[in-house]
């Protein structure tokens, strides 16, 4: 937890490169990811990640996404990303540069953590 200092949740203000690693469960074969997000005020994700679990390793994957405010809790600094047939996550500023995201589909649920 960390206090918030953002009163006013802005596009321009979520703008900026981000670092990001999810922290998938523990169990047989989870995979875990890390990259990199770049958010335009506009709405726009762009980026790479890399992919590893047993066996498995997908090295810089282009990600192409976009993100909306949540308009059923206006205000939170809650906002959801749509990644077309990846799926969608839920997202939650922390703070000024930093953000939490669950996918909302996931059979195995992680947090994914992104920090400028």
């Amino acid at each position: 937890m960390e206090p918030q200092t953002q009163t006013v949740f802005t596009g321009a203000a979520l703008a900026g490169n981000y670092l990001f690693g999810e922290l998938p469960l523990l169990s047989v074969e989870p995979t875990g990811y890390v990259g990199e997000y770049n958010l335009t005020g506009g709405g726009a994700i762009s980026g790479a990640v890399t992919s590893a679990a047993q066996g498995v390793f997908s090295w810089d994957q282009s990600l192409s996404a976009t993100y909306a405010w949540d308009t059923t809790a206006p205000g939170t600094g809650t906002f959801l990303i749509a990644n077309g047939a990846e799926g969608a996550a839920s997202c939650a500023v922390i703070s000024a540069i930093k953000f939490v995201c669950a996918a909302q589909s996931d059979p195995s649920p992680s947090v994914q953590v992104m920090q400028k």
